[in-house]
């Protein structure tokens, strides 16, 4: 997630692991609303785009699977 989200230019602030199973919090360092509004979309576009090329899918919902952590 590191590689491929400072190759786009986004600075990662905290990568920690959640709860439940492949479960990831990711927080981009604070800045201007709008620039941050563009990251967040260039982010979650980035990490579907490096989780395809390992054949597997990311999402960004807040409780995906039901009975499990979210």
């Amino acid at each position: 997630i590191y590689h491929f989200s400072e190759s786009q230019g986004l600075e990662i602030d905290t990568l920690i692991h959640e709860e439940g199973a492949g479960q990831l919090e990711i927080n981009l360092r604070h800045g201007d609303p709008i620039e941050l509004a563009d990251q967040v979309f260039m982010f979650k576009r980035t990490i579907r785009e490096a989780a395809l090329k390992h054949e597997i899918y990311a999402t960004f919902m807040a409780k995906p699977i039901q009975g499990q952590p979210g």
